[in-house]
């Protein structure tokens, strides 16, 4: 088992039970397209993008970015 901040913690929690897409991160916008958000240190990371495809595999390299081993997709 690892050691872990609560911070750490909480980056590795699972999708919501409510989340329609079933994707951590990423909504369906009105103009149909993706926007993924990410926050980390009360900074807020945000992108759009055309595609469920791109928007998920935007998400999962910022994600390994940002949180290292602690990062969770879903």
């Amino acid at each position: 088992m690892r050691t872990a901040t609560n911070s750490q913690n909480q980056m590795n929690t699972k999708t919501p039970k409510n989340n329609k897409l079933g994707y951590k991160n990423i909504r369906e916008t009105k103009y149909n397209t993706f926007s993924i958000t990410i926050e980390k240190n009360k900074k807020t990371y945000n992108k759009s993008l055309p595609t469920l495809e791109e928007a998920i595999i935007w998400r999962d390299n910022k994600q390994k970015e940002l949180f290292g081993d602690f990062a969770n997709s879903g």
